[in-house]
């Protein structure tokens, strides 16, 4: 999944501890600090997303194709000690606090880029319409 640059840095990420689960809104999943690499290429944080977005699916028990849960059993085989593997970030007993938090999340950021748009619409009223 990650490119010859990217997959070493992600075999160096360790378990913070004091990592919290955040919404991560691209994806529409959940992720802790700890499982990001800065320096990974973009091509490969698209890549990642959509693993986020599969645990997610996994986490809160939604319907899996066969050939996705075999992806993500192979990943997990190619980077063992990749925070995201961590049992306790996919396991059923954070699914309904997992699925609360990416649903609160994207409901306050959909709230706020309507503030953001009626005041961008304020500001420059009908010159913001007519583009």
């Amino acid at each position: 999944m990650f490119c010859e640059r990217c997959a070493p840095l992600t075999r160096t990420l360790m378990v913070d501890p004091a990592a919290e689960p955040r919404a991560e809104l691209m994806s529409g999943s959940c992720i802790w600090d700890d499982e990001i690499h800065r320096e990974w290429c973009i091509q490969c944080v698209w890549k990642a997303r959509e693993v986020f977005q599969l645990r997610f699916q996994i986490t809160v028990g939604e319907q899996v194709p066969p050939e996705a849960m075999a992806f993500f059993l192979a990943l997990e085989r190619q980077f063992p000690t990749w925070p995201f593997f961590r049992p306790e970030r996919h396991s059923p007993e954070i699914a309904e606090q997992v699925r609360r938090l990416v649903h609160r999340n994207t409901r306050q950021a959909c709230i706020d880029l309507e503030r953001m748009e009626r005041e961008y619409r304020r500001r420059f009223g009908s010159s913001a319409d007519a583009e």
